[in-house]
């Protein structure tokens, strides 16, 4: 699948953006790795992958709002990621980590399924998925 398949399958979409909105998600990202970090030492486990995940998402969707895209959909926002790994733009860790927070989200969210391990493993993803934003400065 290709930018174009993305844009024509309704996955993601063209965007102008203002500088400011890649600023608003970096800023987001911080926050919500802050709140992850708090909410595992705090022993909230589903809030603490919600949490990490969502620090992961905001990474992603300044890399999009910097190449002029919108997504429609969180899977539609992991496609995009994807497609530039296999464009070589970007390092297949850094799929593998937001599709691992992708789906612990999900489960967390609606099916009720979170751990310790899970929680912890989502997190230190998180934390390290913060070098990803070398990906936004040209």
């Amino acid at each position: 699948m290709t930018i174009q398949d993305l844009i024509e399958q309704g996955y993601i979409s063209k965007f102008e953006f203002e500088k400011i909105a890649i600023n608003i998600e970096l800023n987001d990202s911080k926050y919500d790795l802050e709140k992850a970090k708090k909410s595992f030492e705090e022993d909230d486990y589903k809030w603490t992958i919600v949490q990490a995940y969502y620090s992961m998402f905001h990474i992603c969707r300044a890399l999009l709002y910097k190449n002029n895209f919108r997504e429609k959909s969180h899977y539609g926002l992991f496609l995009y990621i994807e497609q530039l790994h296999y464009q070589q733009l970007i390092e297949e860790k850094y799929v593998n980590m937001f599709k691992a927070g992708l789906f612990a989200r999900q489960e967390a969210n609606y099916q009720g399924v979170f751990s310790r391990e899970i929680a912890e493993n989502i997190l230190n993803f998180a934390i390290e998925f913060k070098e990803f934003e070398k990906y936004l400065h040209d």
